[in-house]
């Protein structure tokens, strides 16, 4: 099964990209959206998505992250819900709780949710209309470049938002320094059918446009010079070491003055120039 339509425009009009054939990747000419062209089979996704939440202990960095970006998030506080779509293990609304928000997830993964139960999140389901327009924000990190209609997804978040309410978005960034760099070696990231949804800076701020959303501080930021060198090396590494190297860079970093300055303006240019791993952006609801 192939798209037969473009998932952001609707267009027919795609062209496949040869240099990412083993991703069956193309690119839509009307509004250069790219995207998986071939539908996987649900039972491809069900192997896929059996068991895929990580239950490894939260680090001390992952933590003053996540502290900041709540911190940015109280202004927003006004129904003093939050709800996580893709909570995963819930290791974000755990903090949001530490700071005095009600929290909700929506998660795919059975075994996530009563894993997220346990530990006191409230799981709901997708169409729990009785918590429409309930959420001051709604938290969607890493998620929407696994799945086929990205849009629907979108649709589906603005409903549970109150007017005046944001979605904090996080995605890979398809136009990266590491994917220009490394091409089809970038396989973290180009890896059907994980990821299905393929998005840039402008792209994803014209599909929060398509969902009567107001686009904010779309950055691009950050580059894996852990997954430079093992695709370089093209050694079978594992998650688990690539990891491992990450934190010890992220620890180094944030112990040196002079090495926060350099990631400081490193992040400045790959925003400037839209050539960051990760695309970050805050979506309000007028």
């Amino acid at each position: 099964m192939e798209h037969e339509f473009c998932p952001l425009c609707g267009s027919k009009t795609k062209k496949k990209l040869k240099n990412y054939s083993e991703q069956f990747l193309a690119k839509c000419k009307q509004c250069s959206f790219i995207f998986s062209y071939k539908i996987p089979e649900k039972a491809e996704l069900d192997a896929l998505y059996t068991d895929y939440a990580s239950y490894e202990t939260l680090s001390n960095i992952t933590v003053l992250r996540y502290d900041k970006l709540l911190l940015n998030l109280e202004k927003y506080r006004f129904t003093n819900n939050m709800l996580d779509y893709g909570c995963g293990n819930g290791y974000f609304l755990e903090r949001a709780k530490l700071k005095g928000w009600n929290i909700y997830g929506i998660e795919y993964d059975k075994e996530a949710s009563k894993h997220c139960i346990g530990k006191g999140i409230n799981i709901i389901d997708e169409n729990c209309t009785d918590l429409f327009e309930k959420f001051d924000v709604v938290y969607i990190s890493e998620v929407i470049e696994h799945v086929l209609y990205p849009k629907a997804v979108l649709h589906s978040i603005y409903k549970y938002l109150r007017k005046g309410g944001i979605i904090f978005i996080t995605t890979p960034n398809f136009n990266s320094l590491s994917r220009r760099v490394m091409k089809n070696n970038y396989t973290s990231v180009l890896n059907y059918p994980e990821h299905l949804s393929y998005f840039t800076a402008e792209t994803l701020k014209k599909i929060i446009c398509c969902c009567n959303l107001d686009p904010s501080h779309i950055k691009t930021h950050g580059i894996s010079t852990s997954l430079l060198k093992i695709n370089f090396k093209k050694k079978p590494e594992t998650i688990l070491i690539r990891n491992a190297d990450s934190k010890k860079i992220m620890d180094l970093t944030e112990k040196s003055t002079v090495l926060n300055y350099l990631k400081m303006f490193a992040n400045y240019f790959l925003s400037l120039t839209r050539l960051g791993d990760t695309i970050k952006c805050y979506a309000k609801k007028n």
